[in-house]
């Protein structure tokens, strides 16, 4: 099918709006490239967008079908058929970063900062971010959680969506996910951590009918007189289809009682059915972040639980849990106090399976590599993860534990690379960035993210997200960073507040790189879960659809494709279904893979 090309960015979409709480479909204009708005059963065409420039994106549209036969858009670039950046990388000569949070919007506020997230909350095509405040409500004026709405070229806006102060005290973190399949991003907001005792919400996204976030926690059975949201000390939050029923659950952390697991009644409420489907867990043990990983590689996501005083690792067999911690950590855990402070799946040696990323507050961070029927070999200090561990208690050392955790493509090459905050409520610690080596091992490289203020160097760190926020084709780094009010309250003459980073590429070469955004069908409608292969030329890399993980932190999912130069890259999908597809992709082209329905 030949292309069309609008003369504008700004043309008209129709979607569904929030249904839930009584919004209708409706007719919205939208700038930039909306491959949300496409309606399709899995029996139509995937959408692709090229880009204009380094600075947007091509008002042009094109159609391709789903085995991927159709042409792409006209307005699709000649790139050379040259493998850029494989056998030639040097990590040597990587590009650097400018930390531009005060130009780009983001940097005027002091906040308590926790969980951040990169999602397109109002469907125009670009990523905006939510960053969480930890506040206890004890200074005159206090910080709510916060979503900045993106230009779609990198500047942002702080918005009000209806996210009330009331309802949020305190907030860890908020992950985001279609929960109804009806194409937009509603929220669960988990609030309280090591501030004070406080709440879930769960809000509905009704921006597209002019309501912004709408709370329906009582109405859907996330309430306080469920038993289960009533005042307790949560922290963390992931979503995952983990009975393969098309639509996304939920399990939420809390520190001083066992997760809560949220099954997904077809998108018109949730049961709690965390103990009946196996997660027994003790009380009072200091949970931490939730990540989903199918470490065994059977089609349904399994599940780990870091923390402090515990840690679980639960085998999913069809919808029930059975904890396999003692067969997957054979050889332990040497703790001092703590096991895991934040944690993260990725394929780090990209080899097709997924791996494990420890964050650890107080000893050796590893890297598990797994090997896609269970098994994990563990990486330490020896493949270059060498923070000087904060139980040393040596004062000539600099203060270097795993507090925030981030992982993302720095470089865009299709290895996973990793951002480690460091520090406690009280005290600053260095910024620590690995960069990934290719070779199961990680290198500093801190140093190419540059900053104009030294003293913004030694921060509390916490959730760290990445996305193509500029609509260059790379990726850029989000960082929210503070301390904790409620140990500012007690030393009375302290501000532990801090401004959030924003790190943009230093470089003006084009980026041999595609967008890839996947929409289920059969499977949820966010296609977490999925698991993706791209063939560049014959060379091959792999990544996956997750929800929230590590400290709260959420990346895009418009996923950054490394093309490396080549003119067109297949894309091959197993989706949460168990369904298979090919797609193309093209270097400066967005698309939107759509599941097929047989």
């Amino acid at each position: 099918m030949p292309s069309t090309v609008f003369a504008s960015r700004v043309f008209t979409a129709t979607l569904a709006a929030c249904t839930l709480s009584g919004c209708t479909e409706s007719t919205v204009p939208r700038a930039g490239p909306v491959d949300a708005s496409v309606t399709n059963d899995g029996g139509g065409p995937d959408v692709a967008y090229a880009r204009e420039s380094s600075a947007g994106f091509a008002a042009a549209e094109s159609s391709l079908n789903n085995n991927s036969d159709a042409s792409v858009s006209d307005a699709a670039p000649e790139a050379a058929p040259v493998l850029v950046g494989v056998d030639d990388w040097d990590p040597t000569q990587l590009d650097s970063y400018d930390e531009v949070a005060l130009q780009s919007g983001l940097g005027e506020l002091l906040r308590y900062g926790r969980g951040a997230a990169a999602v397109d909350v109002d469907g125009d095509g670009d990523d905006d971010i939510f960053v969480a405040d930890g506040d206890n409500r004890w200074r005159g004026t206090w910080g709510s959680p916060e979503i900045f709405l993106n230009d779609g070229f990198g500047n942002f806006t702080r918005t009000d969506l209806g996210i009330s102060d009331t309802d949020t005290t305190a907030t860890w973190g908020g992950a985001f996910a279609d929960f109804d399949n009806d194409g937009d991003p509603d929220l669960l907001i988990v609030s309280g951590g090591y501030s004070l005792p406080s709440t879930l919400v769960l809000f509905e996204n009704c921006i597209s009918d002019g309501d912004g976030f709408q709370d329906v926690t009582a109405k859907l059975g996330i309430a306080p007189d469920s038993g289960l949201s009533d005042l307790f000390e949560w922290w963390g939050a992931s979503w995952a289809d983990y009975d393969l029923d098309g639509y996304l659950d939920v399990i939420a952390t809390r520190r001083n009682r066992g997760p809560a697991l949220f099954h997904n009644n077809q998108g018109t409420g949730f049961t709690e059915v965390g103990a009946s489907v196996g997660l027994t867990l003790e009380d009072d043990k200091d949970y931490k972040n939730p990540t989903w990983i199918d470490y065994d590689e059977d089609g349904d996501p399994d599940l780990y639980l870091a923390g402090s005083l515990a840690h679980a690792f639960y085998r999913n067999d069809s919808g029930l849990f059975m904890e396999v911690t003692d067969s997957v950590f054979t050889q332990g855990l040497i703790v001092p106090s703590r096991m895991s402070f934040a944690a993260a799946a990725a394929d780090f040696d990209q080899d097709g399976h997924d791996d494990l990323y420890l964050g650890r507050w107080d000893y050796q961070d590893y890297v598990l590599f797994g090997d896609g029927a269970g098994g994990f070999e563990f990486v330490g200090a020896e493949g270059g993860l060498d923070a000087a561990l904060a139980h040393n208690d040596n004062p000539s050392e600099p203060y270097e534990n795993t507090m925030g955790l981030g992982i993302g493509d720095i470089h865009d090459d299709g290895y996973p690379d990793i951002v480690v905050g460091s520090g406690d409520p009280e005290e600053t610690g260095p910024d620590i960035i690995y960069c990934n080596a290719r070779d199961r091992s990680f290198f500093r490289c801190t140093d190419l993210f540059v900053e104009t203020n030294d003293d913004h160097k030694q921060t509390r760190g916490h959730g760290a997200v990445f996305a193509d926020f500029t609509g260059d084709g790379r990726n850029e780094l989000y960082w929210s960073l503070g301390g904790a009010g409620r140990y500012d309250q007690e030393l009375i003459d302290v501000d532990s507040r801090e401004v959030d980073k924003f790190f943009v590429r230093r470089t003006a070469a084009f980026a041999p790189t595609a967008w890839l955004r996947l929409q289920g069908t059969i499977s949820n409608r966010d296609a977490v879960g999925a698991r993706v292969t791209v063939n560049s030329g014959g060379v091959i890399r792999h990544f996956g659809v997750r929800s929230t993980a590590a400290f709260q932190s959420q990346n895009s999912h418009r996923h950054v494709v490394p093309t490396f130069g080549v003119t067109e890259a297949i894309a091959s999908i197993l989706w949460p279904s168990g369904i298979r597809s090919e797609h193309k992709l093209h270097a400066g082209v967005h698309t939107l893979a759509i599941e097929p329905t047989q």
